[in-house]
């Protein structure tokens, strides 16, 4: 609630400037189930849930235009070929709880960064990497993504790696 009412604030803040500008979010970081809190007076324990009720029971739910978040799946150095079979349901999953928890229909959504997992290993530049990527698009997409930003690591001084390897060098 206190995240919306802040919400609320910098859009009326921002929309004196400008108000044009298409405001979103939240951008969480590399969840694949619902971000919950603690309950609330009705025992809702969605974060997104309950910042999606502030708005519309404040009618500021069409300050929100796009829905925005970060997905690393994996834990970049453990992962396993058996995590291939699992990225499509965990998007969809993902996608469908945003839904559930009451996403304006035909809200754009938006993966604003996204990798097979969080630091560097080179598993991402391998045929794995590759066809995660090319799996979990797919299921971005099928499931109702409008877009999507790889997050490609940032040269870096050369260093040990996961898995016994020079990370993204290979």
């Amino acid at each position: 609630e206190d995240y919306g009412a802040l919400y609320i604030q910098f859009a009326a803040a921002i929309h004196k400037v400008d108000p044009t500008l298409k405001l979103g979010g939240p951008s969480f970081e590399g969840v694949v189930e619902d971000v919950q809190v603690w309950p609330d007076s009705e025992g809702s324990v969605s974060w997104l849930g309950r910042f999606f009720d502030y708005l519309r029971e404040h009618d500021r739910i069409h300050e929100f235009s796009f829905l925005s978040f970060e997905h690393y799946p994996y834990e970049s150095c453990n992962t396993s070929w058996n995590d291939l079979y699992r990225e499509p349901e965990h998007i969809a999953h993902i996608i469908q709880t945003y839904k559930d928890d009451g996403l304006p229909p035909n809200t754009p959504i938006f993966v604003t960064e996204v990798n097979l997992g969080a630091s560097v290993s080179e598993a991402f530049v391998d045929i794995m990497g590759g066809l995660w990527w090319a799996d979990y698009t797919g299921a971005l997409f099928a499931n109702g993504g409008t877009g999507n930003y790889f997050f490609h690591y940032i040269p870096g001084r050369l260093s040990r790696g996961c898995n016994d390897s020079w990370g993204s060098f290979g």
